[in-house]
């Protein structure tokens, strides 16, 4: 046999042994055994899976729990592993919450809880359904005016706003009157001039406002008279019986009521020749009597205004000026025996005046800013609340007494500011003139 057949047959056996070898590399097709490593600086090829620690191919997706090396990005269309965090530069978009809630607002919401219970247990489980449908229109309606607008979350002044509204309405209300007065408060008086903190007017009182113009029977001359106080009141009633015509501060502005010194009688007076019994002391307190909703119980409200001014959520100089301008202009004109004008203590007690001083006069948005543009504030509201009352046809005239007192905020604040920069400027120009 030659040389060259002899070199062609070793050849082929050294060729069958390399693939038949249990000990030898594998070729490029062929997967390694399991917890096999590749030869030093080998790269994995194509499809195949690499141990922790090494670099992965295009298109390669690193083993289970392994973490790419110090530094070493992800190739293409690889997935970080479980756990991994987003590589530098990406933006984490933080989820909104669907309400803002501050705590202000949450301690008069705090304060109005123990009205609500009043008013359920005087006119029933519909005051319950009044209150509610109040807070379900204010947020709906700001909710989605935020969401194509201004892309911010609701505040929780709104359902102070609600609550409010609410509390402000008759026992009578029909139901849809409380959905266009909710809703008007919140689109046209609170959000057309930009939402929360940007509002001009009160936005419960404005809603109010738009209802006493638009539905005048409704809100004035439709009333129920209440359960009484003792045993379980109206709980376990829906609502207590309603009545036509006015309530005895109506009567009292129109003078029907012969003498202001009649009031919180145990018996009656004359009323037009028709007998008319008055609240007591007692009942005005608890909130017997006819009215709005949480207008009724002058003790809670107190008991609310003590609270809210020991919190600091309220600006006590907003309150006293209120009461300081109201019982001063109350007391002249009744002094003066002016037809309409009945002793200080009586009328606070019969109208809402309370209900308005405490949380609608204090409102920290739509009221001053100033310490001094306050107390003209609260001043202007109880002075105007008298005159309104007296010599116009409403009998109730806290709500446009505020809403006036709002439309001035600005201006009043306007000229402090002015004034507190000349004097300012006056003192600089003095010291520098000893100087």
């Amino acid at each position: 046999m030659s040389e060259s057949e002899n070199k062609n047959g070793s050849d082929k056996n050294n060729n069958k042994q390399t693939n038949q070898g249990p000990e030898n590399k594998t070729t490029s097709e062929t997967k390694p055994t399991s917890g096999a490593k590749p030869t030093s600086g080998a790269k994995p090829t194509s499809g195949e899976k690499t141990t922790s620690g090494e670099k992965t191919t295009s298109g390669a997706k690193p083993t289970s729990g392994a973490k790419p090396t110090s530094g070493a990005k992800p190739t293409s269309g690889a997935k970080p592993t479980s756990g991994a965090k987003p590589t530098s530069g990406s933006k984490v978009v933080k989820k909104q919450p669907v309400v803002k809630w501050m705590p202000n607002m949450k301690k008069v919401l705090y304060a109005l809880i123990p009205l609500c219970l009043a008013s359920i247990y005087f006119f029933g489980w519909r005051s319950l359904l009044i209150i509610a449908v109040s807070n379900v229109t204010v947020f709906l309606a700001e909710y989605i005016f935020l969401k194509f607008t201004y892309k911010e979350p609701v505040s929780s002044a709104t359902f102070v706003t609600g609550t409010l509204f609410a509390l402000t309405l008759p026992p009578t209300i029909p139901i849809w009157m409380v959905v266009v007065g909710a809703g008007f408060a919140i689109i046209f008086a609170k959000m057309a001039f930009g939402g929360f903190g940007r509002n001009i007017f009160n936005p419960a009182l404005a809603g109010r406002a738009f209802l006493y113009i638009s539905f005048g029977v409704d809100m004035t001359a439709k009333w129920s008279h209440p359960a009484g106080f003792g045993g379980v009141g109206a709980l376990t009633k829906w609502a207590t019986d309603g009545f036509t015509g006015a309530t005895t501060l109506g009567h009292i502005s129109s003078g029907k009521i012969e003498s202001a010194s009649s009031f919180f009688s145990n018996g009656s007076v004359k009323v037009l020749d028709v007998s008319h019994s008055l609240p007591t002391w007692f009942d005005s307190l608890i909130g017997n009597v006819s009215g709005c909703l949480g207008e009724t119980s002058a003790l809670l409200i107190l008991l609310a205004c003590i609270y809210l001014l020991y919190t600091k959520t309220i600006n006590y100089r907003l309150v006293l000026g209120a009461f300081i301008g109201f019982l001063s202009t109350q007391t002249v004109l009744w002094l003066g025996n002016v037809q309409g004008a009945t002793d200080p203590i009586s009328s606070i007690l019969l109208s809402g005046f309370l209900f308005g001083a405490v949380f609608m006069v204090t409102d920290p948005i739509s009221a001053s800013s100033l310490d001094a543009g306050r107390w003209i504030n609260g001043l202007f509201v109880g002075s105007m609340t008298v005159i309104i009352r007296v010599f116009a046809n409403w009998p109730e005239g806290l709500m446009f007494a505020v809403l006036l007192a709002n439309m001035f905020t600005p201006i009043i604040d306007y000229y402090l500011k002015e004034s507190k920069k000349k004097k300012k400027l006056k003192q600089q120009a003095k010291k520098e003139g000893v100087a």
